[in-house]
């Protein structure tokens, strides 16, 4: 994956997360503040004709050539809007990203790879949380004697269903043993 094609990523995926679009102002300062590219206002220099920092001006020329390819709109001046086609470059181009490893990809931030690793594991990670929730939602069950709950994804192993009260409870068994 190319630098080119790293500031498309940035770029596009930023709005998304703006709801699709948002004034100059407010896209860069979005990449700024999550630390999504390796410049960014403390470590660039700044250009001497616009007294603007170099990786801001990089991004605006980027903005013209994703409205070329089709990828945002062109219209109001200052506002930038992601279209459909740019929607789906963003998937093209995060499916490219999961081929290559993240040496490669010396532009974008590690915050930035993660948060789109992350996001691609989301549907089991969001099951393992509404597990989690009903868990903790249930009584206690005396036949059990221990109950485990945790925030983070866990192992999926055996499940123990029991009719309690009228009601069911799923209880993930757990094996332990000690390490001397």
């Amino acid at each position: 994956m190319n630098q080119q094609e790293q500031k498309e990523l940035v770029l596009l995926y930023s709005l998304i997360e703006l709801d699709g679009g948002s004034r100059r102002k407010n896209v860069l300062q979005h990449i700024q503040e999550n630390g999504y590219w390796y410049k960014n206002d403390q470590n660039d220099v700044s250009r001497t004709t616009r007294k603007e920092m170099a990786w801001r001006n990089d991004f605006s020329y980027e903005r013209q050539h994703l409205v070329e390819k089709g990828y945002m709109q062109h219209g109001v001046q200052g506002f930038w809007k992601i279209t459909q086609k740019g929607k789906e470059h963003v998937n093209f181009l995060i499916e490219k990203l999961r081929n290559i490893s993240l040496e490669d990809t010396a532009c974008f931030t590690v915050n930035f790879y993660q948060k789109l690793v992350h996001e691609r594991m989301q549907p089991e990670f969001t099951a393992d949380q509404i597990l989690l929730e009903q868990l903790s939602q249930t009584e206690d069950i005396q036949e059990v004697p221990l109950t485990i709950l945790s925030n983070k994804p866990i192992p999926k192993g055996p499940v123990l269903n029991r009719l309690v009260g009228g009601k069911l409870h799923i209880c993930v068994i757990l094996k332990w043993r000690n390490v001397h």
